[in-house]
């Protein structure tokens, strides 16, 4: 029998990323929120990414306000969306 009602990703995490944080754990838990930037770090290294290609945050509204307030020029928001930015 197969289970489809958890959306489950089984790739990830994978053993390298969970020694990472394994290994920042106290780090971790003791800079929350600023521990973000670790977790940035960690991911980037454990996707093969660099930092700065890479955005963490708490939730996709935090991510898609980051995204407007440090855009360049216009962007485009597909609908269905947040109503928070249907003003953008």
């Amino acid at each position: 029998m197969k289970d489809f009602c958890y959306l489950v990703n089984p790739y990830f995490p994978n053993q390298r990323l969970l020694d990472e944080m394994k290994a920042s754990f106290e780090r971790l838990v003791y800079s929350y929120p600023s521990g973000l930037e670790v977790n940035c770090l960690l991911a980037a290294k454990s996707l093969g990414l660099k930092r700065e290609h890479v955005c963490v945050g708490n939730g996709a509204a935090e991510l898609i306000r980051a995204f407007l307030e440090e855009r360049e020029g216009p962007a485009g928001i597909i609908r269905p969306v947040f109503e928070e930015y249907n003003a953008i």
